[in-house]
């Protein structure tokens, strides 16, 4: 109960005025509900109480992540490490920023630090590869960090689901659906893999198990535009046109900015021989 959890806190601060906590505490659930500035406000305070308070640097700056300024979550990231450099998971978040950043070759530190601070940290050979594949467009090298990540924690699905991925990617099918399955096995209810696992069977050109996993990932998260314009190409191949173009207007709803909706759109019209509409779309 978020009402009576802010009561609760605010009682604590007119009890402590000068305990950082309540601030702390406010601020993360300004963050849990997306309110991004009140967060920051609240961290802010929290920190001016106690400059060394270093979760609340951590989750300033994860905050003004969610609100898109990379740049005062980097500064808020070194001002943590500053006080504690020896936080290996810090040091994770702060790679995950400066990737996004675009900073590659200060993330590709971050990430290394954090494995020589703690080489059991799954989720930095993780974030490592990530980086690697993605951002150097090195693959292998992704896989191989992928594949660490996986020899210290077999139970990790964001591991097979991005590994399933790239196999699906190069061809590799049957290692692909063995990656993607466990993914789905350890976490049935993430649209995402059920999305990949449409992917594939789209590359097999298996359109019936495409389109079941594609409307499976829809089910499971019905404001997933890519999930539902997956779908809608698969409808649109089978000749469903009038369920493809309302998913595709389902899909411009959600998102309209979501170009990839307007171009299937666009498809639909075409192939069901609309053309003025194609045009238009």
């Amino acid at each position: 109960d978020v009402k009576a959890a802010t009561k609760q806190i605010n009682e604590m601060m007119s009890q402590f005025p000068t305990s950082p906590v309540p601030h702390f505490k406010l601020g993360n659930l300004a963050r849990a509900a997306e309110r991004w500035e009140e967060a920051v406000e609240h961290y802010k305070k929290a920190i001016a109480l106690a400059p060394q308070f270093v979760n609340a640097r951590v989750n300033m700056a994860m905050a003004y992540r969610g609100m898109g300024r990379l740049d005062d979550a980097i500064e808020s990231y070194r001002g943590a490490l500053e006080f504690e450099q020896d936080r290996a998971d810090v040091f994770v978040n702060f790679g995950v920023t400066l990737d996004a950043a675009g900073k590659m070759e200060e993330a590709k530190d971050a990430y290394e630090k954090a494995i020589s601070l703690d080489p059991l940290l799954y989720q930095a050979y993780f974030n490592f590869g990530v980086l690697m594949a993605e951002s150097f467009k090195d693959r292998e090298a992704g896989i191989r960090l992928y594949r660490q990540s996986l020899k210290i924690q077999p139970n990790f699905p964001d591991a097979y689901h991005t590994l399933g991925n790239i196999y699906t990617t190069v061809g590799k099918y049957e290692e692909a659906k063995k990656l993607l399955e466990l993914a789905v096995a350890l976490r049935p209810d993430d649209s995402r893999f059920h999305n990949s696992l449409g992917m594939l069977a789209d590359a097999l050109g298996d359109n019936q198990a495409a389109l079941r996993h594609y409307q499976r990932s829809v089910n499971q998260s019905p404001r997933s535009p890519a999930a539902i314009i997956n779908a809608a190409k698969v409808l649109n191949s089978q000749a469903r046109y009038k369920e493809a173009e309302a998913m595709c207007m389902e899909a411009i709803r959600i998102d309209p900015n979501y170009g990839e909706a307007y171009c299937q759109l666009g498809d639909v019209y075409k192939d069901s021989e609309q053309i003025g509409l194609s045009v238009q779309a």
